[in-house]
């Protein structure tokens, strides 16, 4: 693709399945054009999954018990759970430990796990594809994805410390 593609292209781009070839094309064009890259991150902001990128450095929510955050979801045992940081429609996103690396990261696994429908699927490999996509000071950084023995998609991103972009937003509106 050597033009920028029309709203409606990227937005049926955002919602496609992996592997269909236009979505594909604009995904590429998406990769290597910065103006893309700032529609792609509006309309994920709209729709609340840049939220979930983003909030990646969020304290837990009350509800959440940072002394005990649970074992890690199963097939990921290579990972010390340290704590929830964010639930959202979709995902879990939690504080953790790379056992290998020692590397402190986010880990993020779908809510449904195993048992996520097909709709469910492709939109976590589109959110992942698209995340390992981007390149930018402003955006964490995917360092792996995959999927459990028993079938959960995962991916591990960079763990950045602060508020969530929503939260630093709302506290810099300028005052009517």
């Amino acid at each position: 693709m050597t033009r920028c593609p029309s709203d409606e292209e990227l937005g049926t781009a955002l919602g496609a399945t992996v592997g269909d070839g236009s979505a594909d094309a604009v995904m590429a064009h998406v990769e290597v054009c910065a103006a893309c890259q700032t529609r792609v991150e509006t309309r994920l902001a709209e729709d609340g999954t840049l939220g979930e990128l983003r909030a990646l450095g969020e304290r837990p929510h009350p509800t959440v018990r940072a002394a005990d955050p649970g074992p890690a979801p199963r097939g990921l045992e290579d990972f010390e759970i340290r704590r929830e940081l964010h639930r959202g429609g979709q995902g879990v996103v939690y504080a953790a430990a790379d056992r290998q690396t020692g590397r402190t990261v986010a880990l993020k696994t779908l809510r449904s796990g195993g048992q996520a429908s097909t709709r469910e699927l492709s939109r976590f490999e589109r959110e992942m594809q698209i995340a390992a996509g981007l390149n930018h000071p402003n955006i964490v950084t995917l360092y792996h994805a995959g999927r459990t023995p028993d079938g959960q998609l995962f991916f591990v991103m960079e763990l950045v410390d602060g508020v969530d972009v929503v939260r630093y937003c709302e506290t810099r509106q300028p005052q009517a």
